[in-house]
């Protein structure tokens, strides 16, 4: 995947070659909006191109969204949960959260996915309707972050000063301008960097900020969906998802670790379907992240079985089939 700006602006237009050497020519705001695409490699009609083939229109897509996050510092581009600076910040958050801050998110949800195999459990939301062997379930919850009663914009700069002056103007510029949003994305991923450069220090002056309710998904044999909607404790987009199975959660530690691995998951489900690698060795795991990928892993040739822990996989970058 390659990705040439022909210009900037309200809208950036931008030339994005794909894994196959097409070329889409994609014209996006800075809210990841797609106004025009462009491309003589394909049909216009989705319904006139092969399973494969609109996986390279939608990797071409999300391609030019991460170059104008990665290339111009609009983070906002892309899908929040989607982020992968914000999905490591949240992993950084969930494994260093105290057991009280975890449970407070956490505890009511393992509750929901032990409820399967447990009479002992009372599940806190009603499980849908009986499912019939060729449905899945999982349940979705919705998370979001702010800054701890530690934070302070001293401690911030303090950080900010051991990481590049390009995320540090980039937050600096979202406050003098009003944005709000951006300002806060700006230090969350300041944060997480910090995190990662330093240890796990920094991530204090982060908490949640709450959790939506706990949304039973069921998707059918043939990709319908059917699911409850979701109520928004905060009026903002979330930053990251979790969608995760009936299972045995194990104790806190355990579960802690789950969704911590799942959060990884989803990270380098985030690259993989834009049609490149991991961009961070600790994105190059195997196991179920988001529902959505999993389910493009198991149709479709071009990826390789990235869901499944017992798989051993030969190539991190996606490619076509021969």
């Amino acid at each position: 995947m390659d990705a040439t700006f022909q210009s900037i602006g309200r809208q950036a237009r931008v030339v994005v070659e794909d894994n196959r050497g097409a070329s889409h020519t994609i014209t996006i705001d800075a809210t990841g909006t797609i106004h025009e695409h462009e491309t003589d490699a394909y049909a216009t009609d989705p319904a006139d191109r092969s399973p494969t083939e609109n996986e390279h229109v939608t990797q071409a897509r999300r391609y030019a969204q991460y170059a104008l996050v990665s290339e111009h510092n609009e983070h906002q581009a892309l899908p929040l949960a989607e982020h992968p600076g914000l999905i490591y910040t949240m992993y950084q958050t969930v494994l260093h959260a105290s057991d009280e801050e975890f449970d407070r998110i956490f505890k009511t949800y393992g509750a929901q996915l032990a409820s399967h195999g447990s009479d002992e459990i009372e599940p806190p939301v009603r499980a849908p309707r009986t499912l019939s062997a060729d449905e899945l379930l999982y349940y979705q919850i919705d998370l979001w972050l702010t800054m701890s009663q530690s934070f302070s914009q001293a401690s911030y700069q303090q950080y900010m000063q051991s990481l590049s002056s390009e995320n540090a103007f980039a937050s600096l510029d979202a406050l003098l301008t009003g944005d709000m949003m951006g300002a806060g994305l700006g230090m969350m991923l300041g944060i997480g960097a910090a995190a990662k450069e330093h240890g796990s220090e920094p991530i204090e002056m982060l908490t949640f900020a709450g959790r939506s309710n706990i949304s039973p998904v069921v998707i059918n044999a043939h990709g319908k969906r059917y699911e409850q909607p979701k109520q928004r404790p905060v009026d903002e987009p979330p930053v990251s998802r979790i969608e995760l199975p009936p299972l045995d959660v194990g104790t806190r530690e355990e579960f802690r670790e789950l969704i911590a691995y799942h959060l990884l998951c989803r990270g380098r489900d985030t690259y993989l379907t834009m049609g490149i690698e991991p961009q961070e060795e600790i994105f190059k795991v195997v196991g179920p992240g988001a529902v959505d990928a999993t389910r493009k892993y198991s149709a479709l040739d071009m990826y390789e079985a990235y869901h499944d822990p017992d798989e051993t996989i030969t190539s991190w970058d996606p490619h076509p089939e021969e």
